[in-house]
């Protein structure tokens, strides 16, 4: 039994398809609760700040 060549139009790479990028990557760190609880205070800052220079430029 010969394999055929068939060749469809659904499926693979296509421009324009998939998730689109990011500049987020995950970190690992080993820290404790204290720690953690003064980083998430510092993201939400970080993040807040972010979206309001993000809303003036609109």
């Amino acid at each position: 039994m010969a394999i055929a060549d068939n060749k469809t139009s659904w499926g693979g790479r296509r421009a324009g398809a998939g998730r689109p990028g990011s500049d987020k990557r995950k970190r690992t760190f080993y820290i404790n609760e204290y720690e953690y609880q003064q980083l998430r205070s510092y993201l939400e800052q970080l993040r807040a700040a972010k979206a309001a220079e993000t809303e003036a430029q609109e």
